[in-house]
C-alpha cells in the first residue's frame, strides 16, 4: 500500500537530512498545507516550515518557533563556509526557476550575496515557491514531487545556517547501506573515521537531487517506491587529502552517486573525477553499440 503523503514526506526528509522530522497536513482555503517539524527541537525554541499546495504552485515559508531568539541568532552568526553554503543552494534553486525571498530583520536581501545581511539577526524570513502547474489536470504524484523539491530546498537553506542539533539525541540518522560511504568516512580503516554532520548529504541532495551524477540512474524510476531516495553520495576531495577540521561545501564539494559508479570512482588512487569516470562510461556506451 503507498503510503499517504504526508507519511512519504516524513520518512524521505528524514532520511535525506539524518534528522527526524514529523509532517501533518490540512486543508485550508487557500489549499492543502503540510506542515513540517524537526523532532530534536521544541518547536518553542525551534521552527516549522508550512508548505502549501495551492491552485496554481507550492510555496514553503519557515516559521521560527516564538521562543526561536538563539535559533535566529545562531543563524546570523554563522560562519563563512555554512554561508556560503546557503548561497550555493540558493543559486542552485533559482537555478531550476524557484522564487525564493529572504528577508533578515524584516529588510529583504540578496540571498547569493552574503554580504548585503546585516551583522546581528533578530528576525529571519524564508520564503520558496515553486514552478507554476495546471492543477485543473488532476496529478497526485506530480503535486507530491513539487511538494516535496520544495520541502527540500526550503529545509536545505535553514539548516545551512542552523546551529548543529544535539545529534546524541537522535537516532542515528541513515544507514549505511542507505547512505553509502558515510559523508566523512575512510572506509578501509573503521577507527580512522572523520566526524561527519548527517545534514550535509540532505544539503547535497537538495542541490543535486537523487540521480547519478555518472551514469544518472534513478533507483526510484528502476525499483518504484523500493528504490526512493536511495543514493550514495561521494567527495569530490578525498577526505584522505584534507585534516580534520576541514569544513565540507555540501554543494561544491558532495555529490550523489549510485554504488557502482561510487565503487568504480574509487577503483584507482586517487579516485577518478566523476567527469572523467562519466567519459569513459560514454565511450564504453559507444563502443558496444558499434
Amino acid at each position: 500500500m503507498m503510503p499517504t503523503e504526508s507519511r512519504r514526506l516524513e520518512e524521505t526528509l528524514s532520511s535525506t537530512f539524518g534528522l527526524q522530522f514529523t509532517v501533518t497536513d490540512s486543508n485550508t482555503g487557500s489549499g492543502r498545507m503540510f506542515t513540517i517539524s524537526p523532532v530534536v527541537v521544541h518547536p518553542h525554541e525551534g521552527f516549522k516550515l508550512e508548505v502549501l499546495l495551492d491552485w496554481r504552485s507550492v510555496r514553503a515559508e519557515f516559521v521560527p518557533g516564538p521562543f526561536a531568539r538563539d535559533l535566529i541568532e545562531g543563524m546570523g552568526s554563522a560562519d563563512d563556509g555554512a554561508r556560503t553554503a546557503f548561497q550555493d543552494i540558493a543559486g542552485t534553486l533559482l537555478s531550476r526557476k524557484m522564487s525564493l525571498a529572504i528577508r533578515l530583520n524584516g529588510v529583504p536581501v540578496n540571498p547569493c550575496d552574503s554580504t548585503t545581511w546585516p551583522s546581528m539577526w533578530t528576525s529571519v524570513g524564508i520564503e520558496i515557491r515553486g514552478h507554476r502547474f495546471d492543477r485543473t489536470i488532476v496529478d497526485e504524484e506530480r503535486d507530491y514531487r513539487e511538494v516535496l523539491s520544495v520541502a527540500e530546498g526550503a529545509l536545505a537553506l535553514v539548516l545551512a545556517l542552523a546551529a548543529e542539533p544535539d545529534f546524541k539525541e537522535v537516532k542515528e540518522a541513515v544507514d549505511l547501506d542507505v547512505a553509502g560511504y558515510p559523508e566523512g568516512a575512510v572506509m578501509q580503516v573503521r577507527t580512522n573515521r572523520y566526524e561527519r554532520d548527517p545534514r550535509n548529504r540532505g544539503l547535497s541532495i537538495a542541490a543535486h537531487g537523487v540521480r547519478c551524477a555518472v551514469c544518472e540512474l534513478s533507483f526510484e524510476s528502476l525499483y518504484g517506491e523500493l528504490g526512493r531516495g536511495y543514493i550514495h553520495v561521494h567527495h569530490v576531495v578525498p577526505v584522505s587529502q584534507v585534516g580534520p577540521d576541514y569544513r565540507v561545501n555540501p554543494v561544491r564539494d558532495l555529490i550523489p552517486v549510485c554504488p557502482n559508479c561510487h565503487s568504480m570512482l574509487h577503483r584507482e588512487s586517487p579516485p577518478m573525477t566523476v567527469e572523467g569516470l562519466r567519459m569513459r562510461l560514454d565511450e564504453q556506451r559507444r563502443s558496444s553499440t558499434q
